[in-house]
């Protein structure tokens, strides 16, 4: 049986593989510890769009649930005032397809989404957008989900199952009252755990995946 140590120790170099391939070379400004199964990173990130970057990359990385985040951002230049974060914010909005209905509340340098998007493509865009920005500390996606959870994630499932490259795959979604997809089984390649994250985006409703795909050996 695996000692505490070991699971540890296992579980750190699963998020520095993780870490490692989304984040490329900067990876190495990010120190992974592990402490009874809890995730602590440490380091700076040169932005708060690579610090995002991080943290959600060790968020998905096998058998993670919980973070904590200590990673700091380089910035010689000192943080922008909540008012000149809302003014970019609400110019990047505008220029997202389908997401005339979303607002954003700015406070200490986080931004709350809110409101609604016109499916989970512009859902995705506009979050990705404020988060491309590289200026808030932390973005939050509390958009309405019209979709009921069920039908999601039925959704979810027939397309993965239409999925040319995933169809040999055993990959099961479950889907909260939230409109979040949590993705279990197994994949034969990184590419195609992107695949199978990507083809849960796509559906309409979802407001986020978790990814809890283990890669067979």
């Amino acid at each position: 049986m695996d000692t505490t140590q070991e699971r540890d120790q296992r579980l750190r170099r699963t998020v520095e593989r993780s870490l490692a391939t989304t984040c490329g070379d900067d990876a190495v400004r990010i120190a992974v510890a592990v402490t009874d199964e809890a995730i602590t990173l440490a380091g700076e990130a040169l932005t708060f769009a690579d610090k995002h970057r991080a943290v959600s990359a060790a968020l998905t990385a096998p058998g993670v649930s919980t973070v904590v985040d200590t990673v700091t951002v380089a910035n010689g230049y000192g943080p922008l005032q909540d008012t000149e974060i809302a003014r970019r914010v609400a110019a990047a909005l505008a220029e997202v397809t389908g997401a005339g209905a979303v607002r954003a509340i700015v406070r200490d340098r986080c931004v709350t989404l809110c409101g609604s998007a016109d499916g989970s493509a512009s859902r995705r865009q506009a979050h990705e957008a404020i988060v491309g920005l590289g200026i808030a500390h932390q973005v939050f996606d509390c958009l309405d989900s019209t979709s009921p959870p069920d039908t999601i994630a039925a959704a979810v499932r027939q397309a993965l199952r239409h999925h040319d490259q995933l169809r040999a795959t055993t990959i099961e979604a479950g889907v909260d009252q939230l409109g979040v997809v949590t993705l279990h089984g197994r994949v034969l390649t990184e590419e195609q755990r992107r695949l199978a994250t990507d083809a849960a985006w796509a559906v309409d409703g979802v407001v986020g995946v978790q990814d809890e795909l283990e890669l067979a050996l």
